[in-house]
């Protein structure tokens, strides 16, 4: 009998072994960024990942790289392939205004394998197989308590969540060794040694409202077009939200590449003249905001139209939705020769 039931269990092990969940791993790292006019110190952060292991995040520096570029890269075991993060916890100090913030949330589980088996859209691939795989995950710490999450990899960036912390007390110890400064006070001293005293002073007395990054992430039924007598090279978007795309797109034609709005846009084209140019437009977002909602009454797709004149070159943008028009006045324009 102890024969049978030996054997039976050595028939059930492969079987069994077929049957446990296994956890795929990838290459990635972690990353922390914070917005250059709102800068923040990670004092103590992690990823969880699916199979129990602790990813800290490169704590204790002043952070104002931007929202959502790929600051610090922290390296466990160098680059070893590593399960996907299942949740993060973070507590960081906003400078500006001189608060402490924690907060912790699970990532979208589905959303995240998708990202990393199918990759992020592919602006540079020659095949329809050529996925651009994440190469790391950046948590952003944001004023008021804003917090956002991106995947990134070869300059594309992809929003996967955001979300608001709570305001908490932690030791002032924790963000400087002299804790005999007050916390407006190390503020000014630090913000003049990391940036000189006019930038300092600038970041000091900027009021910053406190709806500004939902207002960043806000969504919006909006489209872009280039009016050009020349086929279009390519179009670099980087959105408020801190997400970047890029895509090869037609003249004169709809497209999508961002469904927030854009704080830069980089055209390349070639002019009739057979010479290479490219654009960079740079958008006040309070204009572009008020010019979105200003299009969303029309109940209709919004549709930011760039205009590409020959002579000069030169560029123009305005946003229409029906028969509604608003030009960009604020817009910052410039081309180059290539």
């Amino acid at each position: 009998m102890g024969k049978l039931l030996f054997a039976l269990f050595l028939i059930y092990l492969p079987i069994a072994a077929c049957h446990m969940p296994t956890t795929k791993n990838y290459e990635w790292l972690g990353s922390v960024c914070a917005p250059t006019d709102a800068p923040a110190k990670l004092i103590e952060g992690s990823f969880t990942l699916s199979d129990g292991q602790v990813v800290p995040l490169q704590a204790g520096h002043i952070t104002a790289n931007g929202w959502g570029k790929v600051g610090n890269l922290y390296l466990l075991n160098d680059d070893d392939p590593k399960a996907l993060p299942v949740t993060f916890t973070a507590q960081w100090y906003s400078y500006l205004q001189s608060k402490f913030y924690t907060a912790t949330a699970s990532f979208p589980a589905a959303e995240l394998d998708t990202l990393f088996n199918k990759g992020l859209p592919n602006p540079y691939a020659a095949a329809d197989d050529e996925i651009l795989v994440p190469e790391s995950i950046v948590l952003g710490l944001g004023p008021f308590g804003y917090w956002a999450v991106w995947a990134s990899a070869n300059g594309i960036t992809h929003l996967i969540m955001q979300g608001q912390g709570t305001e908490t007390e932690l030791p002032w110890s924790s963000v400087t060794e002299n804790t005999e400064l007050s916390r407006p006070a190390f503020t000014e001293y630090l913000l003049k040694e990391a940036y000189g005293a006019d930038s300092a002073g600038r970041l000091l007395r900027t009021a910053m409202r406190s709806t500004l990054y939902p207002a960043y992430h806000k969504t919006w039924p909006l489209h872009f077009k280039c009016i050009s007598l020349r086929p279009i090279h390519h179009v670099w978007m980087h959105g408020f939200n801190g997400e970047v795309k890029k895509g090869a797109v037609p003249a004169n034609v709809p497209f999508t590449l961002l469904n927030t709005l854009p704080s830069i846009i980089k055209i390349t084209w070639q002019a009739t003249s057979g010479a290479w140019y490219e654009g960079t437009l740079q958008f006040e977002f309070a204009e572009l905001e008020q010019a979105a909602r200003l299009c969303a009454g029309a109940n209709t797709d919004i549709l930011c139209t760039i205009q590409i004149s020959e002579e000069g070159p030169t560029l123009t943008a305005y946003m229409a939705a029906g028969s509604m028009v608003v030009p960009l006045k604020q817009l910052q324009a410039t081309v180059y020769k290539l």
